[in-house]
């Protein structure tokens, strides 16, 4: 158990959700019990917004309270109003025994005056009494077809073409349990938006239909929160495995399971639920098991449904409160407490305990008052790198599994290794303090054959860095990856040696020219293109397109203005002779070679 869970929160942003104590404390835009995790938030927000509602003085809306017949048809009036579907002045006292001249006197009488609500056979309207979804119907129906003409035609009951019309639009919220059930606040926001907007169910993504609550009309409670249960989240629920107590109000999933997809002995996609889902009301929250287990809800014990929040991830998903935390696992797949901490969370204690440098996706560069490491992942075993001046660190350059970084005196690289004996979580860091710093210049990086590959120079050498991949790949690269952990590259003048990246076509489509003329990389070897003129020296990528999913064998044409030439998959350039650039036939040159798919590139 955690009593000072909430003294971490700080350590906890950085992960995306995080956690916190008050799962709704951001949230609170208009209303201090209206936050986004409750039902029908969004559509109470947009009826506050079209001044159609305004709470209470101490900013609540109480949502969850009932609404009665004054309250619900003003607030009606006043927003078909507002958007145009009617205009209905607010006049007029004593047209109910009941109905003198209170607040609502003008609602009530001018709804009266235009055919809208005819009160009861005793003369009254009954303003303080909380209003049905049968009653409620009636009255929107009316004032949405006020410009039309209101229609006298008698259903049997008289509540069916009214309801039906809000179940045409898709506004009867999963809360409703029937013809009769008195609304709540909430619902009232909710209904009277989707009448209007058709939005199928702005909280919930469906509706009930009118079928479903005449078939709901004779169901015990327990059988009523069931058969909406199914309708709504798609989960066959026992009547007996409803717990006492549900709050139907407030109910909601609030985390979804883990399902595994397929095809049954019928052919047909079906889904079976492998992990636990979440669902809570107002004061408890609820397991709902894989399909394995018996079709019910069953209560989280001893949480504190206020504070309590899930956290999804990709590798684990887990929950809180203010005391706990919660997991499933093999051994038990519904959540439960536990006493060990979650390993998002336990990262996120190890990692609080630096300061965080830079982050990469080979791991993390941080700092305490003693030094300066390089982390993995987990933040376990941060390796201390020695005499590096922490403040001091400057990103040269971050290129995946290859990162360059300096102190201000000396270079230093991390490189991530793949093969040559090494796992691919070990990665090797080497202070480079042959390389001059003040004089380096980043020349060109790319990801070349599934590697990553890249060059820099100082003022008196060129270099080169390739990712550690096992190589070939596939026979036949003409590209392979050095072993070494820094190559030089000779045989180049260095103070003119520069990479050229021609704008348009693949990233790949680079070279290299000094003073002496035009180069070609493979690793740390230059192949020279002789007699290339490096005004009009150009690269066309040509490859071959295979019907599935297969490296490709690169082979590059190259021209200038003079002459073509051919880089093949074994890395031998070859001049074509009897050919100029204006007139080679690419298409033709690749069917003699047998090549019938191919793409031009550049």
């Amino acid at each position: 158990m955690r009593k000072l869970f909430c003294l971490f929160f700080g350590f906890f942003v950085f992960f995306g959700a995080g956690l916190s104590c008050n799962a709704s404390s951001d949230s609170k835009k208009y209303f201090t019990d209206v936050h986004q995790d409750q039902l029908y938030y969004s559509s109470i927000e947009s009826l506050y917004e079209l001044g159609v509602v305004k709470g209470y003085v101490d900013k609540t809306f109480l949502p969850n309270n009932l609404i009665n017949r004054a309250e619900f048809l003003k607030i009606v009036m006043g927003y078909f109003n507002l958007i145009g579907y009617s205009h209905v002045p607010v006049s007029g006292t004593n047209c109910f025994s009941d109905v003198k001249d209170q607040w609502f006197a003008g609602y009530v009488c001018s709804a009266h005056e235009k055919g809208v609500v005819d009160g009861y056979k005793n003369g009254t309207f009954q303003p303080q009494a909380n209003i049905s979804l049968a009653e409620a119907s009636k009255i929107i129906y009316n004032f949405r077809n006020l410009s039309k003409g209101l229609d006298t035609k008698v259903s049997n009951p008289w509540y069916e073409k009214y309801v039906e019309s809000l179940a045409g639009k898709k506004a009867i919220p999963f809360t409703i349990t029937g013809f009769d059930h008195l609304l709540t606040r909430g619902e009232m926001a909710e209904i009277v938006l989707d009448f209007v907007v058709s939005s199928a169910g702005a909280s919930t993504g469906i509706s009930l239909s009118y079928d479903d609550l005449v078939s709901m009309s004779n169901l015990s409670s327990k059988a009523n929160f069931a058969y909406r249960f199914q309708k709504f989240y798609g989960h066959t629920l026992k009547e007996n495995g409803v717990p006492d107590g549900v709050d139907s109000s407030t109910f909601k999933r609030i985390m979804l399971g883990t399902s595994n997809c397929g095809l049954n002995d019928h052919g047909k996609d079906e889904c079976e639920l492998v992990e636990s889902e979440l669902y809570r009301d107002a004061n408890r929250i609820y397991n709902y098991p894989p399909d394995t287990y018996d079709h019910k809800l069953t209560v989280l014990e001893g949480t504190d449904a206020k504070t309590f929040e899930v956290h999804p991830d990709i590798i684990s998903q887990y929950a809180s409160d203010k005391n706990n935390f919660y997991v499933t696992d093999k051994e038990n797949p519904l959540y439960h407490k536990t006493d060990k901490t979650p390993n998002k969370v336990q990262l996120a204690l190890d990692k609080a305990k630096f300061d965080t440098v830079y982050d990469s996706s080979i791991g993390s560069f941080l700092k305490d008052k003693n030094g300066f490491y390089y982390a993995l992942d987990d933040f376990k075993n941060p390796r201390k790198i020695e005499l590096f001046h922490a403040d001091n660190f400057k990103l040269i350059g971050d290129f995946g599994s290859v990162i360059l970084f300096a102190d201000g005196g000396n270079l230093y690289m991390a490189k991530q290794m793949k093969s040559y004996g090494y796992t691919s979580d070990d990665i090797i860091i080497k202070k480079l303090d042959y390389v001059d710093l003040t004089s380096l210049e980043l020349l060109t990086s790319t990801f070349e054959n599934l590697t990553i590959v890249g060059y820099f120079k100082d003022k008196s050498k060129v270099y080169y860095f390739g990712s550690s991949e096992e190589v070939p790949i596939t026979k036949g690269f003409y590209y392979t990856v050095s072993k070494e952990f820094l190559s030089e590259v000779t045989g180049v003048d260095v103070e003119t040696f520069e990479a050229i990246q021609p704008g348009g076509g693949l990233a790949t489509e680079q070279y290299f020219t000094d003073k002496n003329g035009v180069y070609l990389a493979e690793g740390q070897k230059m192949l020279k293109i002789e007699g290339a003129d490096k005004i009009t020296f150009g690269i066309v990528f040509v490859f071959k397109d295979f019907d599935k999913f297969s490296p490709a064998y690169p082979e590059y044409y190259l021209k200038d203005k003079n002459n073509i030439w051919v880089l093949n998959a074994d890395g031998i350039v070859e001049k074509v002779v009897g050919v100029s650039p204006e007139g080679f036939d690419y298409a033709k040159y690749l069917q003699d070679k047998g090549v019938e798919h191919w793409e031009e590139k550049g």
